[in-house]
């Protein structure tokens, strides 16, 4: 997909529609693999703070109230 930042409008009006068809579906593609991505970072965050919500609850039951 790195082939792709660097095309500019001249270099897709001289190719046939064939040879435009790849990289248009490229282009398509990346949203979807950027989506899933996201997701599975929003879960690990989710992840990660309910674990330090839990060692802070569980850290605060252990201390004696004054």
């Amino acid at each position: 997909m790195q082939e792709l930042h660097g095309l500019k409008d001249e270099d897709l009006r001289g190719l046939a529609p064939e040879a435009v068809a790849a990289p248009a579906q490229q282009m398509l593609q990346r949203p979807r693999l950027q989506d899933g991505e996201i997701k599975f970072k929003d879960a690990k965050i989710e992840k990660i703070t309910l674990q330090i919500a839990r060692r802070k609850a569980w850290g605060s039951a252990r201390r004696p109230r004054r």
